[in-house]
């Protein structure tokens, strides 16, 4: 791969080259495809799994969540695949483009990260439990 080559000094940018920009559109596509999907399956989710009458407010609140994280991941999915995208399809200032799909990608990494903390706490304290009850 070669590095990128600088564009023309009155446009004041980096510029990846043809085969680059054929890597960053596919990647684009594919990660529109992917956001999408995740978007229109966390609705449907939503509404098949919407809590029946008389649920308790932890089954609400677990909705939301299922509907709320997946929506949240393929927003920002689509957001970097927008920024990719317009890596290949502008001229002059590929790198705030790659810095701006950095940004969205370290949102929707964060989020993830958080989420396996999370159920990784859950998990230890599920087994602390379980453990602690069964020893009695």
């Amino acid at each position: 791969m070669r590095p990128p080559r600088r564009d023309d000094p009155g446009e004041g940018g980096y510029e990846f080259g043809d085969a680059e920009n054929v890597k960053f559109r596919g990647l684009a596509g594919l990660m529109q495809f992917v956001g999408w999907t995740g978007i229109v399956l966390a609705l449907v989710a939503g509404i098949w799994g919407f809590p029946k009458h008389g649920s308790s407010s932890w089954s609400y609140l677990l909705w939301v969540l299922q509907i709320l994280l997946p929506i949240l991941v393929g927003t920002w999915t689509l957001r970097a695949a927008g920024s990719f995208k317009r890596i290949a399809t502008t001229r002059g200032n590929d790198v705030a483009h790659l810095m701006e799909a950095v940004g969205e990608l370290t949102k929707l990494y964060t989020l993830q990260a958080v989420v396996v903390v999370v159920a990784m706490a859950l998990i230890v304290l599920a087994m602390v439990l379980v453990t602690t009850f069964t020893l009695r």
